[in-house]
Protein backbone atom coordinates (compact mmCIF):
# COMPACT_ATOMS: atom_id res chain seq x y z
CA UNK A 1 0.00 0.00 0.00
CA UNK A 2 2.98 2.01 0.43
CA UNK A 3 4.89 2.30 -2.57
CA UNK A 4 8.47 1.84 -0.97
CA UNK A 5 10.72 -1.06 -0.92
CA UNK A 6 11.56 -2.99 2.46
CA UNK A 7 15.18 -0.80 2.37
CA UNK A 8 13.14 2.37 1.49
CA UNK A 9 10.71 1.49 4.06
CA UNK A 10 13.17 1.25 6.97
CA UNK A 11 14.76 4.41 5.64
CA UNK A 12 11.95 6.42 6.27
CA UNK A 13 10.55 4.75 9.65
CA UNK A 14 14.21 5.69 10.80
CA UNK A 15 14.09 9.36 9.48
CA UNK A 16 10.44 9.29 11.30
CA UNK A 17 12.18 8.10 14.89
CA UNK A 18 14.42 10.99 14.66
CA UNK A 19 11.45 13.43 14.59
CA UNK A 20 11.96 14.78 10.88
CA UNK A 21 9.46 16.70 9.51
CA UNK A 22 9.99 15.81 5.67
CA UNK A 23 9.26 12.00 6.60
CA UNK A 24 6.53 12.89 8.13
CA UNK A 25 5.35 14.55 4.77
CA UNK A 26 6.62 12.16 2.44
CA UNK A 27 4.36 9.19 4.43
CA UNK A 28 1.84 11.55 4.39
CA UNK A 29 1.81 11.75 0.72
CA UNK A 30 2.60 8.31 -0.02
CA UNK A 31 -0.16 6.63 2.59
CA UNK A 32 -3.46 9.18 2.26
CA UNK A 33 -4.98 8.23 -0.86
CA UNK A 34 -5.11 4.73 0.21
CA UNK A 35 -5.69 5.29 3.69
CA UNK A 36 -8.84 8.09 4.02
CA UNK A 37 -10.38 5.57 1.63
CA UNK A 38 -9.77 2.67 4.12
CA UNK A 39 -11.39 5.44 7.34
CA UNK A 40 -13.75 6.99 4.80
CA UNK A 41 -15.18 3.39 3.97
CA UNK A 42 -15.25 1.87 7.64
CA UNK A 43 -16.71 4.79 9.11
CA UNK A 44 -19.83 3.67 7.46
CA UNK A 45 -22.73 6.11 8.18
CA UNK A 46 -20.25 8.25 10.11
CA UNK A 47 -18.41 9.87 7.32
CA UNK A 48 -18.79 13.13 7.86
CA UNK A 49 -16.03 12.63 10.62
CA UNK A 50 -13.35 10.76 8.20
CA UNK A 51 -11.60 14.09 8.06
CA UNK A 52 -11.36 13.93 12.25
CA UNK A 53 -10.51 10.43 12.58
CA UNK A 54 -8.07 10.63 9.96
CA UNK A 55 -6.10 13.73 11.39
CA UNK A 56 -6.30 11.11 14.62
CA UNK A 57 -4.49 8.89 12.71
CA UNK A 58 -1.55 10.70 12.30
CA UNK A 59 -1.54 12.32 15.39
CA UNK A 60 -1.33 8.51 16.86
CA UNK A 61 1.28 8.18 13.88
CA UNK A 62 3.50 11.03 15.19
CA UNK A 63 3.10 9.59 19.09
CA UNK A 64 3.71 6.40 19.03
CA UNK A 65 6.49 6.19 15.98
CA UNK A 66 8.87 4.60 18.48
CA UNK A 67 6.91 1.84 19.28
CA UNK A 68 6.71 0.60 15.78
CA UNK A 69 8.84 -2.54 15.58
CA UNK A 70 9.46 -3.00 12.18
CA UNK A 71 8.13 -6.64 12.67
CA UNK A 72 5.27 -5.56 9.94
CA UNK A 73 5.50 -3.51 6.95
CA UNK A 74 4.30 -0.11 7.85
CA UNK A 75 1.15 -0.16 5.73
CA UNK A 76 0.29 -2.80 8.07
CA UNK A 77 0.87 -0.53 11.42
CA UNK A 78 -1.05 2.13 9.89
CA UNK A 79 -3.89 -0.11 8.68
CA UNK A 80 -4.22 -1.17 12.29
CA UNK A 81 -4.56 2.35 13.89
CA UNK A 82 -6.80 3.07 11.37
CA UNK A 83 -9.31 0.70 12.23
CA UNK A 84 -8.92 1.38 16.23
CA UNK A 85 -9.49 4.88 15.46
CA UNK A 86 -12.44 4.25 12.83
CA UNK A 87 -13.90 1.98 15.96
CA UNK A 88 -13.28 4.29 18.78
CA UNK A 89 -14.93 7.34 16.92
CA UNK A 90 -18.19 4.71 15.58
CA UNK A 91 -18.19 4.24 19.87
CA UNK A 92 -18.31 7.48 20.72
CA UNK A 93 -21.05 8.64 17.94
CA UNK A 94 -23.53 5.79 19.29
CA UNK A 95 -22.89 6.54 23.11
CA UNK A 96 -23.54 10.14 22.23
CA UNK A 97 -26.77 9.34 20.42
CA UNK A 98 -27.55 7.61 23.22
CA UNK A 99 -26.96 10.50 25.53
CA UNK A 100 -29.29 12.58 23.40
CA UNK A 101 -32.23 9.96 23.84
CA UNK A 102 -31.31 10.47 27.43
CA UNK A 103 -31.33 13.84 27.51
CA UNK A 104 -34.26 14.07 25.37
CA UNK A 105 -36.63 12.26 27.63
CA UNK A 106 -35.25 14.19 30.80
CA UNK A 107 -36.34 17.17 29.06
CA UNK A 108 -39.77 16.12 28.32
CA UNK A 109 -39.78 14.96 31.77
CA UNK A 110 -39.25 18.15 32.95
CA UNK A 111 -42.19 19.80 30.94
CA UNK A 112 -44.52 17.17 31.92
CA UNK A 113 -43.55 17.55 35.48
CA UNK A 114 -44.46 21.74 35.40
CA UNK A 115 -47.58 20.97 33.57
CA UNK A 116 -48.61 18.76 36.65
CA UNK A 117 -50.71 20.63 39.04
CA UNK A 118 -50.62 17.73 41.50
CA UNK A 119 -47.46 16.39 43.32
CA UNK A 120 -48.75 12.80 42.51
CA UNK A 121 -49.09 13.63 38.52
CA UNK A 122 -45.53 14.87 39.13
CA UNK A 123 -44.38 11.86 40.47
CA UNK A 124 -46.05 9.65 37.82
CA UNK A 125 -44.73 11.67 35.02
CA UNK A 126 -41.58 11.20 36.36
CA UNK A 127 -41.65 7.33 37.08
CA UNK A 128 -43.24 6.86 33.31
CA UNK A 129 -40.19 8.31 32.08
CA UNK A 130 -37.90 6.63 33.70
CA UNK A 131 -39.37 3.40 32.74
CA UNK A 132 -39.18 5.15 28.89
CA UNK A 133 -35.57 5.60 29.04
CA UNK A 134 -35.49 2.20 30.63
CA UNK A 135 -37.46 0.65 27.83
CA UNK A 136 -35.40 2.88 24.91
CA UNK A 137 -32.23 1.30 26.36
CA UNK A 138 -33.41 -2.29 26.38
CA UNK A 139 -34.15 -2.14 22.72
CA UNK A 140 -31.49 -3.80 20.39
CA UNK A 141 -28.12 -1.47 19.03
CA UNK A 142 -29.97 -0.92 15.66
CA UNK A 143 -33.63 -1.07 16.95
CA UNK A 144 -32.46 1.96 19.40
CA UNK A 145 -30.38 3.76 16.47
CA UNK A 146 -33.59 3.91 14.32
CA UNK A 147 -35.77 5.36 17.07
CA UNK A 148 -33.18 7.85 17.82
CA UNK A 149 -33.15 9.29 14.30
CA UNK A 150 -36.49 9.02 14.08
CA UNK A 151 -38.35 10.31 17.36
CA UNK A 152 -35.42 12.41 18.81
CA UNK A 153 -33.54 13.54 15.41
CA UNK A 154 -36.92 14.09 13.74
CA UNK A 155 -35.73 12.52 10.47
CA UNK A 156 -37.71 11.39 7.99
CA UNK A 157 -38.16 7.48 6.77
CA UNK A 158 -36.11 8.00 3.62
CA UNK A 159 -33.48 10.50 5.83
CA UNK A 160 -33.06 7.42 7.88
CA UNK A 161 -32.74 4.83 5.14
CA UNK A 162 -29.92 6.84 3.53
CA UNK A 163 -28.20 7.44 6.83
CA UNK A 164 -28.16 3.53 7.69
CA UNK A 165 -28.12 2.42 4.24
CA UNK A 166 -31.01 0.29 4.33
CA UNK A 167 -34.32 -0.08 2.62
CA UNK A 168 -36.72 2.15 3.59
CA UNK A 169 -39.21 -1.21 4.44
CA UNK A 170 -36.52 -2.00 6.50
CA UNK A 171 -36.50 1.51 8.61
CA UNK A 172 -40.34 1.01 8.68
CA UNK A 173 -40.33 -2.32 10.07
CA UNK A 174 -37.26 -1.91 12.80
CA UNK A 175 -38.92 1.75 13.65
CA UNK A 176 -42.71 -0.32 13.79
CA UNK A 177 -40.87 -3.19 16.12
CA UNK A 178 -39.11 -0.43 18.28
CA UNK A 179 -42.01 1.49 19.24
CA UNK A 180 -44.10 -2.20 19.66
CA UNK A 181 -41.57 -2.99 22.72
CA UNK A 182 -41.00 0.41 23.94
CA UNK A 183 -45.09 0.10 24.65
CA UNK A 184 -44.98 -3.57 25.62
CA UNK A 185 -42.56 -2.60 28.47
CA UNK A 186 -44.54 0.42 29.26
CA UNK A 187 -47.59 -1.78 29.58
CA UNK A 188 -46.00 -4.25 31.57
CA UNK A 189 -44.88 -1.88 34.43
CA UNK A 190 -48.60 -0.74 34.36
CA UNK A 191 -47.72 2.27 32.51
CA UNK A 192 -48.89 3.51 28.95
CA UNK A 193 -48.09 7.26 26.66
CA UNK A 194 -51.16 6.63 24.36
CA UNK A 195 -48.98 9.28 22.46
CA UNK A 196 -46.44 6.58 21.78
CA UNK A 197 -49.03 4.68 19.95
CA UNK A 198 -49.96 7.10 17.57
Amino acid sequence: MIPLTPREEKRLVAQLKAGKDSAFNQLQALAKPWLYDLIYKTLGRFRSDADDVYQAVLESVWKCIDNFQGRSRLSTWLHRIAINQCRNQIRHNKVRKQDRATEFIAEVGKASAMGSARPDEELEAQQTLKLLNEAVHRLSEEHREIWILRTIEGLSYEEIARIEGLPIGTVRSRIHRARKEVLLFLKEHKTVDTAMES
